[in-house]
Formats: structure tokens, C-alpha cells, sequence
């Protein structure tokens, strides 16, 4: 698939076609010559605020593992991912249907590829439960894939619960553009956070947290042949791994093929650079048990 540049590329995604600022699509250079035993393609949804340099570790990752494999990158600024109304991110991540199905309209053929998902952190899964929306407005059936990687993700989204969390995450990315110490950025982040959940209470409008925390556990959204893989951490101070494992939880009840693998010791989004080899293990493992299946 043939994917017009319209920005320059980044210099760690030197071979990737630009689709926008937000994502970024490495074509297969073979696609006829993928082995069954591989997908066709990976999605991967980057954790909030993430540096490309960052990132480019694990597309190397998955080139690895997958070299024929279409990859599609889709970055998360927070900001964009928090504030947008569901309809506004819908219509930011309607541009990754196509580049994940060529623009076909043909719901079958999109069945027999074979789709890899990767969600990293709440950012990632804000944009993949926006992805699943505009599928089925589209097409009126579950986007088909057949593996949701969950990276450090989904958390809880009760709002008082979270602000501490929330904040230093959403600080950590933003704290090398101001010049004061860091809690001085979390407690603008804090009043951010505490005026988006106050207009979202006043407006009656559902969180995107909220949103995607359900959407990926919906059958009318996300397909219930597909396996999940819950990739978390008792080490993680953005998203405790209780939540997680709830969700997984909520998962099994709802009939959905769950495998947990706990990292005890990695902080957030932290898994494969602590233990690369359990990490990407992990992720081959539950692609091969599902493709042999």
C-alpha cells in the first residue's frame, strides 16, 4: 500500500511513510511472501507523549520478529487524546482504518489479514478504543484483529482515585518544556485534569479513559474471537497492576481468551527494557498458541 507523504519523516522512522504527525506506516516490502505463522500486520499505539527515539526500539522489536509485516505507528499526545470529544478523535484516527486495510471496503478481506495490536499505556488505549468506533460506524461490524497486546494498560478511571498518576504522567511529558521544578508542573497538570473532568461531570460526556477502558472489552466493538496478552507491573506508579488485572478479570467473564504475564519489578511501559527476552517471548508465545489454534 502506497502511502502519500504529506510531512517529513522522523529520523528514527527513516523507511515510513508519513500519513500525518500521528501516524506513521512502514509498508511490507513483500507482502505475497508473509509465512502464515506471522501477522500481516501490527498496529502499535504509543504510549502519551512518547519519544520517537523511544518507540523505534520497539518496531526494531517487531521487525525482528515479523520482518514482512506491515507496521502501522500511531503516536499519542495526551493533550489530544484527553480533550478531543469522541466524534474529534474518531475523525483523528479514522486515517489508521485505511492504512490498516488499504482503503478496501470489503469486510472479509480485512478477516483474513492477520492483525496484531499493540496498546501501550492509557494514551494507546484511548486511541485504539477511538479506532474501534470508527470502525464499526463504518462498516457496522468489530474491527477484526486477532491479538491485543495490552502494554501497561488499561487503568481504573474513577477520577480522584487516579489525579496523582494521572498528573505525573501527563507532567513527565511536558515537564523539559518549562523551566520550574517538576511538582510545580504535576499541580498545573493537577488543575488541568481537575477542569476536564469538571466539564466533562457538568456536559454529561463519558471520559475517553472511560470510553476506551470499556470499548476494548465490548463485543460489539472489539472482537470476541480475538486473545488478549496483559503485559503490567507491581512495580508500575502510573497504573496499578490491580486495575489491570480486574480488567482482564472482567474479560474472562465476558468470554474473551485472556493470558496475564506479570513483570514485578519494570516500571510503565518499562517491560522490555528490564526483561527484553520474557517480554518479546511472551508476545511470540501467545501470537504462535493463537495462529496454531
Amino acid at each position: 500500500m502506497a502511502t502519500e507523504r504529506t510531512e517529513k519523516s522522523h529520523p528514527a522512522f527513516p523507511d515510513y511513510d508519513v500519513v500525518n504527525s500521528q501516524i506513521y506506516v512502514r509498508p511490507s516490502d513483500s507482502p505475497d511472501s508473509i509465512p502464515a505463522s506471522s501477522p500481516t500486520i501490527i498496529i502499535l499505539y504509543c504510549w502519551g507523549d512518547s519519544n520517537p527515539k523511544h518507540v523505534a526500539k520497539y518496531t526494531d522489536g517487531y521487525r525482528q520478529l515479523y520482518p514482512l509485516a506491515r507496521l502501522v505507528v500511531v503516536f499519542g499526545p495526551i493533550l489530544r487524546a484527553i480533550t478531543q470529544t469522541l466524534p474529534q478523535r474518531a475523525q483523528t484516527m479514522a486515517p489508521v482504518v485505511d492504512a490498516v486495510f488499504g482503503g478496501s471496503e470489503d469486510t472479509a478481506a480485512h478477516a483474513r489479514e492477520r492483525v496484531m495490536v499493540v496498546c501501550m499505556s492509557n494514551t494507546g488505549g484511548i486511541n485504539f478504543a477511538s479506532t474501534l468506533h470508527v470502525y464499526h460506524a463504518r462498516f457496522g461490524v468489530p474491527m477484526p484483529y486477532r491479538l491485543l497486546v495490552c502494554d501497561s494498560c488499561p487503568g481504573n478511571t474513577e477520577f480522584f482515585r487516579n489525579i496523582a498518576p494521572w498528573s505525573r504522567a501527563m507532567a513527565l511529558g511536558t515537564a523539559k518544556f518549562f523551566p520550574w521544578p517538576f511538582v510545580v508542573t504535576q499541580g498545573l497538570a493537577v488543575m488541568f485534569l481537575a477542569g476536564i473532568h469538571g466539564l466533562a461531570w457538568v456536559t454529561g460526556n463519558q471520559s475517553a479513559a472511560e470510553f476506551s477502558v470499556n470499548a476494548v472489552n465490548d463485543p460489539e466493538l472489539s472482537v470476541k474471537s480475538a486473545g488478549k496478552l496483559y503485559l503490567y507491573s507491581s512495580g508500575d506508579d502510573i497504573i496499578s497492576h490491580t486495575d489491570i488485572e480486574e480488567h482482564a478479570a472482567d474479560a474472562r467473564t465476558r468470554g474473551y481468551d485472556v493470558v496475564c504475564v506479570p513483570f514485578d519489578d519494570a516500571p510503565h511501559v518499562g517491560h522490555m527494557r528490564v526483561h527484553p527476552e520474557k517480554y518479546w517471548g511472551a508476545i511470540t508465545s501467545r501470537w504462535k498458541e493463537l495462529s496454531d489454534n
